[in-house]
């Protein structure tokens, strides 16, 4: 307190002290260096950041880029009125070596026909195909894919609904049909794996080569299954499949209880031994045309492997791949979203929604990113949310608060996320939790003005 000339008391304005000025004491100066020195030795760690560079543009969430249906579709699609004749259908397919034929009207798709609905003509005995139509054998309601279907979920599609062709209708419009065929061969550029032996049906379907036409049809349709081996004694002699019957039976419009096996089946047989990788296995079906592969070793039959074989086998095979690496993901500390092109949260982690404090997913999925209760500056987030669709961002430091109302800092880290051909086809990215590192400076910095000028 200081006094004036009259002896009042007068108030003077506090004042910083500099710990190299006068009025300290060393005893003073050493204490408060050491706490000084004291706070940056505890929160020295929680101010540096731990900057995780995201600059590639992998995907985060996938642990490939997928093509998509309209990667390897046909679009040359081959179509027929409902109200033609079946035999006709059966000769479009026949001369374009297709497995099936699409039945539209009024353009609009409304059934498929395929070899195994002829099948299951000829082993019901029922074989006036010049006198039926197309919509009395066409199986229907048709599922179908959109042109951007990933081909691992177009996979999933056709294993669960235990089909092999889908037409791909972009809106109504028909513009292209994906067959297993078409799958097998793109998935196979993701994956090589293991030996045939490994997947392959070891309970084959045979039947002598003296037998009719007829009983394998009834064999082969009662038995869900595409082709059965001939036997002569215990030696291979060929193989019928659906393709066989539909050429050969149904086409030229045959007696198939007078034809006998052995005057029909394909021969002779592509075979390989159990040893044979998978890859390699679809390769030869591919270079061969052929769907299937008898499996021999020392002329002794072991099996068959099939084209669906090999589709089940790689699509499980990659599925598991993929929940794996999401799995692993949701159990990931880092705190993970990607966006769609519109800015739509499209996936978060149990980090990203831990930090949040959000119970249920659902709170963010399918929301804009981030929901403006929790920002604490609207215009920081009009300005945050710009920046992130013109892909301004890579880094930014920001306020927000959580469901709770707790408020925290993040540094957000983004990125384009890029499909399999390179085009930008959303975004994906982390927000870092440094609220430690703001109240470790906060608390350095109230810390040292209390003590310096």
């Amino acid at each position: 307190m200081k006094r004036d000339s009259e002896g009042k008391s007068q108030s003077v304005p506090l004042r910083k002290r500099s710990l190299s000025g006068s009025g300290w004491s060393e005893l003073e100066r050493r204490r408060v260096k050491g706490r000084l020195m004291e706070n940056k030795r505890l929160f020295g760690e929680s101010v540096e950041p731990k900057v995780m560079d995201i600059r590639s543009g992998r995907l985060i969430t996938s642990s490939r880029a997928w093509l998509e249906v309209k990667d390897v579709m046909s679009e040359d699609v081959i179509t027929i009125p409902p109200d033609e004749v079946a035999v006709s259908a059966a000769k479009v397919m026949s001369a374009n070596n297709v497995s099936c034929i699409v039945v539209v009207d009024n353009d609009g798709v409304v059934g498929i026909a395929t070899e195994k609905d002829f099948l299951a003509r000829i082993s019901g005995k029922d074989m006036d195909l010049g006198r039926i139509a197309v919509a009395d054998i066409m199986s229907h309601p048709v599922e179908s894919a959109p042109p951007d279907l990933s081909i691992l979920d177009a996979s999933a599609m056709m294993a669960a609904r235990h089909i092999k062709r889908l037409p791909v209708l972009a809106g109504k419009r028909l513009v292209g049909i994906v067959t297993q065929t078409d799958l097998t061969r793109a998935l196979t550029s993701y994956f090589v794996w293991k030996d045939v032996s490994e997947i392959m049906s070891r309970d084959v379907a045979t039947i002598p080569a003296q037998a009719t036409v007829e009983k394998a049809a009834e064999i082969m349709h009662s038995h869900g299954i595409s082709c059965i081996v001939v036997l002569e004694g215990n030696r291979v002699r060929g193989i019928l499949t659906e393709r066989d019957l539909l050429k050969r039976v149904i086409v030229p419009q045959k007696d198939p209880g007078s034809v006998k096996v052995e005057e029909l089946m394909s021969c002779p047989v592509i075979m390989i031994h159990p040893d044979y990788s998978i890859f390699g296995a679809f390769k030869t079906m591919d270079k061969m045309h052929v769907r299937r592969l008898v499996v021999m070793e020392d002329e002794r039959l072991c099996g068959i492997v099939t084209q669906t074989d090999i589709f089940r086998a790689m699509k499980k095979k990659l599925q598991e791949d993929e929940e794996e690496h999401l799995r692993l993901l949701d159990h990931s500390a880092s705190n993970i979203y990607t966006l769609d092109p519109d800015g739509t949260i499209t996936y978060i982690n149990a980090a990203f929604r831990t930090l949040l404090e959000v119970a249920d997913p659902a709170e963010l999925i399918g929301q804009p990113f981030l929901p403006e209760r929790f920002w604490i500056d609207p215009e920081q987030r009009t300005r945050c949310l710009e920046e992130l669709r013109r892909g301004d961002v890579e880094m930014r430091e920001l306020a927000l608060q959580t469901a709770t109302g707790r408020r925290i800092y993040i540094t957000l880290f983004s990125t384009f996320a890029r499909d399999i051909h390179g085009q930008i086809n959303g975004t994906q990215g982390v927000l870092h939790n440094v609220t430690d590192r703001r109240l470790a400076e906060e608390m350095l910095r109230a810390s040292e003005d209390k003590y310096e000028v």
